[in-house]
């Protein structure tokens, strides 16, 4: 992949489950690989109706390179894009294409 189509950058979080001072679990999210050189690429949007309100989605296709640091990604990771305001994505899946180590293409989804 070409350095020029990297023109985004993006972190990969994670969630992490701590105690809180009363014995009660908490969830947050922690970098787990940053300002990652990415291409993100719009598929599609829509909105659907249910519990009497409108939800929004938008799908992209985001595409890194493959190192170390992001070959344990999985969908229960998320995406922060920090590209103008940023958003989150929510991986539906994660590939290393061709199975060779060169390129993970993923699909997030913005709520």
């Amino acid at each position: 992949m070409r350095a020029g189509k990297l023109s985004q950058r993006i972190t990969v979080e994670r969630q992490s489950v701590s105690s809180d001072s009363f014995g009660g679990s908490v969830k947050a999210w922690a970098d787990h690989a940053v300002n990652i050189p990415a291409s993100i690429i719009p598929l599609s949007g829509g909105e659907s109706y249910g519990q009497s309100q409108v939800t929004a989605s938008e799908r992209y296709s985001i595409f890194i390179r493959y190192s170390p640091d992001v070959a344990d990604i999985t969908p229960k990771d998320r995406i922060k894009v920090l590209d103008g305001v940023p958003f989150y994505l929510d991986i539906n899946f994660v590939s290393d294409i061709d199975e060779r180590q060169i390129t993970i293409e993923m699909e997030g989804i913005r709520r």
